[in-house]
């Protein structure tokens, strides 16, 4: 069993490929908006996991997530094996509280125009049983987004991650340590078409680090990790360089030793792209 206590966490960093997550699920609306991640609401250390304030009130957003956005939203993740529970929802509505009041202005940030979202890869049954016996109203409005009305002072939405559809939110439906060989399949396939690469490489490492265990993932998932460090390293020597002949040349030097590997790859093949002009020799289908 995956242990997940304070000692594990400091070596899976799962906060930052949840930040990582939210990037690349508002991708198209990045331009749109401002990320706070931990973001510090008082002198002393207490801070939100990520901030999320738009721009613009009037901007339209493309992704479903942005739709969803207030003017200023305050996120709480919880890693897999994490309690989502009473005292985290009163937590993450401490640091609403102490957000709104810490503006310049006196009402400044209307409570009307901030949202808490709480998200957790499994459903907080506990926490939603309290909200209901308190009176609130939970309503499931799509697969794992759960919007809460009732006495909450603040807008409340709970997402359970791991029932989100992985087709509309790819990224946080990814942020579990059971994900199966078609899941990452589609990760992989969505990472060559998100332009912001640092993170999604944030999203995938994390991923690939506690799935890796898995049987299935030594034998048909090996190459997509040593392709995944063919970008790595090709990304960083171009930094170095200043040039793309830079990049390539990092490219070059790993798929010559994957080819070492036994990895039969043709001369053709390109690590910046997998269109339809590059085939990828191994059990899966990018």
């Amino acid at each position: 069993m995956l242990d997940t206590g304070k000692d594990n966490e400091q070596k899976i960093q799962w906060h930052q490929a949840f930040v990582g997550a939210m990037h690349c699920e508002l991708g198209e609306d990045r331009d749109k908006l401002i990320f706070e991640q931990e973001y510090s609401i008082t002198k002393k250390p207490l801070q939100i996991d990520l901030l999320i304030i738009k721009k613009r009130a009037e901007d339209e957003f493309k992704s479903k997530l942005g739709r969803m956005l207030s003017s200023y939203n305050i996120l709480e993740y919880k890693s897999p094996g994490d309690s989502l529970g009473i005292d985290a929802l009163f937590q993450a509505l401490t640091y609403a509280c102490y957000y709104k009041s810490s503006a310049e202005h006196e009402n400044e940030r209307k409570d009307s125009d901030i949202t808490v979202m709480l998200i957790r890869n499994e459903y907080p049954a506990m926490l939603v049983r309290y909200l209901e016996d308190k009176g609130c109203i939970v309503t499931e409005q799509e697969p794992g987004i759960c919007r809460v009305s009732g006495n909450t002072f603040f807008n409340l939405v709970i997402f359970t991650s791991g029932r989100m559809n992985p087709e509309d939110y790819t990224w946080l439906n990814a942020l579990r340590d059971n994900l199966g060989p078609e899941e990452y399949e589609r990760l992989i396939r969505k990472s060559n078409k998100t332009e912001d690469e640092e993170s999604w490489e944030a999203v995938l490492s994390v991923v690939d680090k506690v799935n890796h265990d898995s049987a299935i993932w030594r034998e048909e998932y090996n190459m997509a990790s040593y392709l995944m460090e063919v970008k790595q390293k090709g990304r960083q020597e171009g930094r170095q360089e200043g040039r793309q002949e830079g990049r390539q040349e990092g490219r070059q030097e790993l798929l010559r030793e994957l080819r070492e590997a036994g990895y039969n790859i043709p001369d053709s093949f390109n690590t910046c792209s997998t269109g339809a002009g590059n085939h990828i020799p191994s059990k899966i289908n990018l």
